[in-house]
C-alpha cells in the first residue's frame, strides 16, 4: 500500500511535469505564430502605406560618402529627384554616375553663398515643374 501510494505521487508529479512543460511548449509556439503573423501584417502594411519618392525633389548634403552616398543611391533606385550635394570633383562624379534624376551640386554647406545658390537652383526647378503639372492639367482638359 505505501509502495503503490509512493508510485502514485511519482506518475501524478511526472503528469503534472509533463502537462506543464506541454503547457509551456504549446504557450512558445504560440508566441512564436503571433510574432511572425505580425511581422508579415507590418512588412505588407508598410509596403501598401510606403508613398512613392518618384519626382519628388530631395536636397541631400555630404554626399562624396559615407552616409550621404548612401542615401542617395537609395534614393537613385526610388526615382526622387536628388540634389546630391558634394564637395569633391571624385564625389560630383560618382553621384552623376546614378544616374539622371540625381543632380550633383558642389556645395559647402558652411558657404552661405553656396547655400543660397543651391536655394535658388531647387526653387527654380520647383517653379518650373509646378508649371509644367498645370500645363499638363490644362491639356487634358
Amino acid at each position: 500500500s505505501s509502495f503503490g501510494s509512493q508510485l502514485h505521487k511519482v506518475v501524478s508529479g511526472t503528469r503534472k511535469r509533463a502537462v506543464a512543460a506541454m503547457d509551456c511548449l504549446t504557450l512558445a509556439v504560440a508566441g512564436m505564430a503571433i510574432a511572425c503573423f505580425f511581422s508579415f501584417a507590418w512588412k505588407h502594411l508598410r509596403s501598401v502605406l510606403r508613398e512613392s519618392l518618384e519626382n519628388e525633389a530631395i536636397v541631400v548634403t555630404g554626399c562624396d560618402s559615407g552616409l550621404g552616398w548612401a542615401i542617395v543611391h537609395r534614393l537613385a533606385q526610388e526615382r526622387a529627384i536628388v540634389f546630391a550635394t558634394c564637395l569633391t570633383p571624385a564625389g560630383l562624379q560618382r553621384c552623376k554616375e546614378l544616374g539622371s534624376c540625381v543632380i550633383p551640386c558642389r556645395v559647402d554647406i558652411t558657404s552661405d553663398e553656396d547655400v543660397a545658390r543651391l536655394v535658388a537652383t531647387v526653387e527654380a526647378l520647383d517653379a518650373f515643374d509646378h508649371n509644367n503639372r498645370l500645363r499638363s492639367r490644362s491639356a487634358r482638359s
